[in-house]
């Protein structure tokens, strides 16, 4: 097996502190320059809006990225590992 087929491009996370959410918007909008949509049930957002994120944040946040470059996706996992929500 590859590590491509270990790359996953959605994570459910946990960002109800602000200063998780906004080191994790900060970070999206420093090293990713994909898409990368924030989901709380029918509500999606871009989860690089500081305000659109703040309005799904209090619950467990799905976010996916919109990117098939190797590279990026390796960065998303990286980020997105440091908040993961555990139930």
């Amino acid at each position: 097996m590859s590590s491509k087929e270990f790359m996953r491009k959605e994570f459910t996370l946990n960002l109800d502190s602000l200063t998780d959410l906004e080191e994790f918007v900060r970070l999206l909008i420093s090293k990713i320059s994909a898409d990368v949509d924030g989901c709380y049930e029918h509500q999606i957002v871009d989860a690089k809006s500081f305000i659109g994120m703040v309005s799904i944040s209090t619950h467990p946040v799905t976010v996916r990225i919109n990117s098939d470059d190797e590279k990026e996706v390796e960065l998303f996992n990286g980020i997105c590992s440091r908040y993961s929500y555990s139930r």
